[in-house]
């Protein structure tokens, strides 16, 4: 295994491809790696879309994006875009990668980008077979600090590094623009602070999406009960199941799926009464 330098580090890569959510839980890590490491550059490889999200709020003062369409197309295809994303990586010389997406593919990615210091599970969600290789030279337990949250298997690599784990769940403030759209949508709409509940019936994987005409009983229920409006969030393909429950529900809602930034959204879920939704990106 390799001895950690205490020299600091100057630059960080941190594999985590997938979702709003995974990236939530891994900015984290990045908050305790910045109070670890003053001054460390924190890169993150992502989709295009979360982009601004991660570096308008100080998770990472850069990305590198890939196109997930293409990372999913024909074997030419991939190529490419795997041969574009590693020589931009390249060019940022990092001293360190962590690779908290932990598949095939993201180790081929730090075996390719070769720095120095490469953060691993050992061992690994998905076991490498025989013809692979784990490129990690500092390997991190699947959770960290003895501890079973999920949270905490992207917090391992700090245990691993020797890095005091100082800030122990995600703080993600909205920013003071984004604040100012937001009450400016309430105004529009005739909302009132802590006076709506926003509603999200969207998520990744359809075993997670309740149904929208149980949605719809609960808003009816709550509007009952308590007086409060209601508000829809989510992303451009999540606006059928919008549509349902706006059709299903006796309530009035207003409908922002589709509408909002996801800056804008952290904006607006800070000014709710409650959140009701499934296991998702806005949920964390």
């Amino acid at each position: 295994m390799l001895q950690i330098s205490p020299a600091p580090f100057r630059s960080i890569l941190i594999l985590q491809t997938k979702f709003i959510g995974d990236l939530v839980l891994a900015s984290a890590l990045a908050r305790n790696l910045q109070l670890g490491y003053p001054g460390v550059g924190i890169v993150f490889l992502c989709e295009a879309r979360f982009a601004s999200f991660l570096t308008a709020h100080g998770i990472a003062s850069g990305v590198v994006t890939f196109r997930r369409a293409m990372m999913r197309g024909s074997p030419l295809q991939r190529g490419r875009e795997l041969y574009s994303m590693v020589r931009r990586l390249r060019r940022h010389r990092f001293d360190m990668t962590i690779d908290l997406t932990d598949s095939k593919t993201s180790r081929l990615i730090s075996s390719l980008v070769n720095a120095p210091t490469r953060v691993g599970y050992h061992p690994s969600e998905r076991p490498l077979r025989w013809h692979e290789r784990q490129p990690a030279n500092v390997r991190a337990r699947p959770f960290g600090f003895g501890e079973r949250h999920y949270l905490y298997r992207y917090l391992s690599p700090l245990e691993a590094l020797g890095v005091d784990l100082r800030a122990r769940a995600p703080s993600i403030r909205p920013l003071a623009v984004e604040t100012a759209r937001a009450l400016a949508l309430l105004d529009k709409y005739h909302l009132r602070r802590s006076g709506f509940v926003a509603v999200h019936a969207g998520a990744s994987f359809l075993g997670r999406r309740w149904q929208p005409e149980r949605f719809a009983a609960v808003i009816d229920e709550i509007a009952r009960e308590t007086g409060l409006d209601f508000v829809l969030v989510g992303g451009p393909d999540e606006h059928k199941a919008a549509d349902e429950i706006a059709a299903r529900t006796a309530s009035p809602v207003v409908n922002f799926v589709g509408a909002l930034s996801l800056e804008t959204l952290l904006a607006l879920l800070k000014e709710a009464r409650l959140f009701l939704g499934n296991e998702s990106g806005p949920m964390h």
